[in-house]
This record gives C-alpha cells, sequence and structure tokens, in this order.
C-alpha cells in the first residue's frame, strides 16, 4: 500500500520499500527503451509467461531482464 506524502514526512522510520513504487508489466514495456535500454521485443522475450497481473518494482523488472538475457539459447 503506498502512503501519502504528509503521513511519510512525518513517520522518518517509514522504510523504502514500503515508498518503491511498482509497475505493471504493459507500463514498463511501453517506455523499455528508455528505461532498460532494451526494445520491446525484448522486453516480451523477458517476460514470457510472466503474470501479466503482477507489478514490478524497477529494480526487479531490470533483474528479470538481466536473468532472461543470461540463459543459454536452445
Amino acid at each position: 500500500m503506498a502512503r501519502k506524502k504528509s503521513e511519510t514526512a512525518a513517520n522518518p522510520v517509514v522504510k523504502a520499500a514500503e515508498c518503491t513504487p511498482v509497475f505493471e508489466i504493459k507500463m514498463l514495456r511501453r517506455d523499455c527503451m528508455r528505461l532498460f535500454g532494451i526494445t520491446a521485443s525484448t522486453f516480451d522475450g523477458a517476460f514470457f509467461g510472466a503474470d501479466t497481473n503482477k507489478k514490478f518494482t524497477l529494480d526487479e523488472a531490470k533483474q528479470q531482464i538481466e536473468a532472461w538475457g543470461k540463459k543459454e539459447a536452445k
């Protein structure tokens, strides 16, 4: 659950993980060249079979792309 800006300012103990934005796959795909420096077809390969309802942080998406890039082609 995202916290309101006033709640995070009033409580400096709020963890960074609670404030990390998450994005739908379609939003990440739309901006994949700008965000990750990859084409939409590369993004599609990295996220092939992923749950389309799952949301990712930018770091999680980058890890998914890097892991896919290290797989050996069949």
